[in-house]
């Protein structure tokens, strides 16, 4: 409190956005404990590329999406604002016209675009928060030990099939065919990725369990209409 120390990050994972974000999270015991305050806020962020070299293919696909979650459910909170109508649209927009399915999932993405996404999306998560993805992201994490941002891809098309049709202002902003290249994505990349854990939720029957958690946590409160939870159990 009696010094002025500057706070410099460099973020080990491109994606997540944490480094522009308000919020810190440490997961223990399954559990996420979340801290907001605005000292959080770095005065200066680095992104060395030498440093993310050692992080495998995997983590920096499932980190895009994550990024890609975050701008797409900024604008679907009570928190969402004129601000972001520039920052997370075009952020989105711009970066699937310039990358093909192929190159996302080949790891042929640039690592400046891979920052600004990151810096841009976790900008949009901090001004607003998330929704129905990182909820239900959040249970499955719970459930299952997953890492995060698997749990967020894994969600990521069930709440596309639920926004298409409960938020359509929300498809018309993002625009259709965007969307569309999106969920091409994420199909592929479940077929390259294993999520048996993850799958395991419906083998076992754990929705209600899921579904229950996700309720309880605070970005499907965010969320700025009521849940249609009987359509989002048929997304799922």
């Amino acid at each position: 409190k009696n010094h002025k120390i500057k706070l410099w990050v460099l973020p080990s994972v491109i994606g997540s956005g944490s480094e522009t974000s308000i919020s810190s999270i440490i997961n223990e015991n399954f559990k996420k404990n979340i801290i907001t305050n605005e000292k959080f806020l770095p005065d200066t962020i680095i992104y060395d590329e030498e440093l993310n070299k050692g992080v495998d293919s995997e983590k920096k696909i499932l980190g895009i999406l994550d990024s890609i979650t975050h701008c797409i459910e900024s604008m679907t909170t009570i928190n969402r604002n004129y601000y972001l109508e520039f920052l997370s649209i075009f952020t989105f927009k711009s970066f699937i016209k310039k990358y093909s399915i192929s190159k996302i999932l080949n790891n042929k993405v640039d690592f400046n675009d891979m920052c600004v996404l990151s810096f841009n999306g976790g900008l949009s998560q901090s001004n607003a928060g998330s929704g129905i993805c990182h909820a239900l992201a959040h249970a499955a994490e719970q459930i299952t030990g997953v890492d995060h941002s698997k749990c967020v891809s894994y969600f990521l098309y069930p709440t596309l099939l639920y926004l298409e049709k409960n938020n359509k202002e929300i498809s018309k902003k993002f625009g259709d065919k965007s969307l569309t290249h999106l969920k091409n994505i994420l199909i592929l990349c479940k077929k390259k990725y294993n999520f048996s854990s993850l799958d395991k939720i419906y083998s076992d029957n754990k929705i209600n369990t899921l579904l229950s958690l996700a309720q309880n946590d605070p970005c499907w409160r965010l969320y700025e209409k009521n849940i249609d939870i009987k359509f989002l159990r048929k997304c799922l």
